[in-house]
């Protein structure tokens, strides 16, 4: 019944709130149909017209999906959010949703290849086959750097701005938890990169999962 653009729009932005608040409130199937209402309502144009609507509601319909269990539509949003963004950090989100997808299948393998790919992108690379040489020379340039500073002084690091370190800093978790289980050798890299960007280029949300896991890494 609805049919002009302006209202659709109104109800698509609606149906993003109610499933935001559905999905926080862990009322994950109720969530998917309303974001998925949402993206239905956008018209043909809507990654030209209403970028970022569409742009928030891809996103949360996707990750609504996966908690739902429904991962071949978290794959199916997420490839289409892929396709139509304009720079590569707008894609961050949706590699990260798409990761937390394959973690909660025990799909590690296929989170860790994922992640890698998406930190190729964002200029991080890390070795095929790590070996003991390149984690001790990581670990000895992580000791480095954290030489003379006290827990005091890390925590009052300045907040990161940099927003392609900051889009590294969100994906290498999943990394490290992916490869924990499918290529050990890497995990402690991840760890250490994440350390190093932290105390070169101040604190990120996810710093704190950085020094936790580098002292289980120690």
């Amino acid at each position: 019944l609805i049919t002009e653009e302006a209202e659709r729009m109104s109800v698509a932005q609606l149906n993003l709130q109610a499933g935001k608040k559905a999905k926080n409130a862990a009322a994950y199937e109720p969530a998917y149909r309303y974001l998925s209402a949402g993206v239905d309502m956008l018209p043909s144009d809507t990654w030209s017209h209403y970028y970022d609507l569409t742009l928030d509601l891809y996103n949360e319909c996707a990750e609504a999906a996966y908690l739902s269990a429904n991962v071949d539509e978290m794959e199916r949003l997420t490839n289409l959010v892929f396709v139509n963004v304009t720079t590569l950090l707008d894609s961050v989100r949706a590699y990260a949703i798409k990761i937390q997808g394959y973690v909660s299948l025990t799909r590690n393998e296929a989170a860790l290849n994922t992640s890698l790919e998406v930190l190729k992108l964002l200029g991080v690379h890390f070795p095929d086959h790590p070996n003991k040489l390149n984690i001790v020379k990581s670990l000895i340039l992580t000791k480095i750097r954290l030489r003379g500073k006290s827990a005091d002084q890390l925590v009052a690091l300045p907040v990161m701005t940099d927003p392609v370190k900051s889009a590294v800093m969100e994906i290498l978790p999943y990394a490290a938890s992916a490869s924990y289980f499918a290529k050990p050798d890497l995990f402690p890299l991840i760890v250490f990169r994440q350390v190093g960007l932290s105390v070169q280029f101040g604190n990120h949300v996810q710093s704190a999962f950085a020094y936790a896991t580098y002292g289980l890494v120690m």
